[in-house]
């Protein structure tokens, strides 16, 4: 670990952006043989299922009117992006309503109501988290800037399917040319689609080890819509840190999660009462809340715009 800490938090020691350690062992490694032919047949479920998935999207994208291609497309995700979740071996959700008191109740269901034009702030950790939130509501997903040189007020902003491959195999990383919109336009244009949207303002995934800095001015948009959308703060924590995706291989990656007998995940809900204002203090408070209230985790001094020079580096040492 001390050839990374180049890339680590100064105040906590935290490095983010490496993947998690990767069990290895005998038994393990037996068990793993065994329990291949089930992980292939998981595997072949998540193909056929994405696959599905990207054609109906297409589909609903092609279907002009809105009022017919909304209702299919939530369908679809619903059904598909539920068996995806299951061949990857999430085959129960948990959820958690965090009220304001701070004290997180389990629900037997989701106490998610998003509805078009609201605004979901989230922390990002895997590609898993855009299977979650595409089951719970079917948004679109917004990136901010993640590199030098990028307006801190622009967003890329994408379906599902788009989204799963700019994480997976983009890492994330935004060029200039896609953060144009502002936030503000990409719920204006969400509202109109009659969709959610979800904001994952640490630009890039972590391992879940803390949240990152958020990338500045990205709220200040949303003040200039009237009436102001409806915000809500989530967070999603995985009961297995090797489910966080930062610089794996993608492949391997969900071959890990398919050799596991099952993965659990953890969905935390602020009650909508404790939102915070957006107004200037919403960046930092919202963070605050989202790392140590829903999270109990650290807050780091580090942005996304770190994660690139480490990955040149893990290609080359890893």
């Amino acid at each position: 670990m001390e050839k990374y800490t180049k890339w680590a938090d100064k105040t906590t020691g935290i490095v983010p952006f490496l993947p998690p350690p990767t069990r290895r062992g005998m038994v393990l490694t037996c068990l793993r043989v065994l329990w291949t032919p089930i992980a292939l047949a998981r595997m072949l479920l998540f193909a056929a299922s994405f696959g599905c998935l990207a054609a109906t999207t297409l589909i609903c994208y092609l279907i002009p009117l809105a009022f017919l291609s909304r209702p299919l497309q939530c369908l679809f995700e619903l059904v598909l992006v539920r068996l995806m979740l299951f061949s990857l071996g999430f085959v129960w959700l948990s959820f958690a309503n965090v009220d304001e008191r701070m004290i997180a109740q389990e629900t037997s269901s989701s106490p998610l109501v998003a509805n078009a034009g609201h605004v979901i702030v989230s922390n990002h950790c895997s590609y898993v988290d855009l299977l979650l939130y595409s089951y719970l509501c079917s948004p679109l997903f917004a990136f901010p800037p993640n590199t030098a040189g990028e307006s801190a007020a622009g967003c890329a902003y994408y379906r599902l399917v788009p989204a799963l491959l700019h994480v997976i195999f983009a890492k994330g990383k935004l060029t200039p040319a896609q953060a144009v919109p502002t936030l503000e336009e990409v719920t204006n244009y969400a509202s109109r689609c009659g969709a959610p949207v979800v904001v994952f303002p640490e630009a890039t995934t972590t391992n879940g080890a803390g949240v990152l800095e958020w990338s500045p001015g990205l709220f200040e948009p949303l003040a200039r819509i009237h009436p102001p959308p409806t915000i809500h703060l989530m967070a999603i924590r995985y009961g297995q840190v090797s489910s966080t995706y930062t610089c794996n291989n993608p492949f391997y990656h969900l071959l890990m999660l398919m050799w596991r007998t099952w993965n659990t995940v953890e969905v935390y809900f602020l009650e909508p009462g404790s939102v915070p204002p957006v107004d200037a203090r919403f960046e930092k408070r919202a963070r605050r809340l989202i790392t140590e209230s829903l999270l109990n985790s650290k807050l780091l001094t580090l942005s996304a715009q770190g994660k690139w020079d480490l990955l040149e580096y893990w290609r080359i040492h890893k």
